[in-house]
């Protein structure tokens, strides 16, 4: 099953998220963020002077997996994506009336009904977490320039999960990110 998730996560996920994507690492985010900062490039530094202002813009969505809405996350899944009915409904499945006890001071609580979250700690919950924030994401990308960058393309998103780090060069880039997110 991991095959086929990795396969799916490839193909509809957005090449600025590292976290839980086969061959992307942290470390990458890392190296191109530093090299922004440290390079000393001269027609990076003429890209730069161009425009308003160079600003990395870092996100991270608090209790990330807390805050899953499952039953949209599998629409999301299925319809936008087009994951298979028979894959979402092994996830609904895994999902299926989960309920929680809490030991406080050595007493434990009534079940508590979770109707969000993922499993923090299952290694199957990276996939829909990713399919989950890729709307988001998606959308502050196509809204943002981003830095032009000398072979062409534009560096506007890295992510690792649900920390982001947008690249924004002018003040509209700004507004984009906080409205969009």
């Amino acid at each position: 099953m991991m095959q086929r998730l990795n396969k799916f996560l490839s193909r509809v996920i957005g090449a600025y998220q590292h976290g839980g994507i086969k061959g992307k690492k942290t470390q990458h985010i890392l190296s191109v963020l530093k090299e922004l900062v440290m390079r000393g490039d001269r027609e990076l530094r003429r890209l730069i002077l161009q425009m308003d202002l160079l600003a990395i813009m870092s996100i991270d969505v608090v209790k990330a997996y807390d805050s899953v809405v499952r039953a949209i996350l599998w629409v999301l899944m299925e319809r936008k994506y087009g994951m298979s009915r028979q894959v979402v409904k092994r996830f609904e499945n895994i999902y299926k009336d989960p309920k929680i006890i809490v030991k406080v001071r050595g007493e434990l609580t009534k079940e508590i009904e979770m109707e969000k979250a993922l499993r923090q700690g299952d290694p199957l919950s990276p996939c829909p977490f990713e399919t989950y924030m890729n709307p988001p994401f998606k959308y502050v990308e196509s809204k943002i320039q981003g830095l032009p960058l000398t072979n062409g393309t534009n560096l506007k998103a890295l992510a690792f999960m649900d920390d982001g780090n947008f690249v924004v060069g002018k003040l509209e880039d700004l507004k984009q990110v906080s409205l969009g997110l």
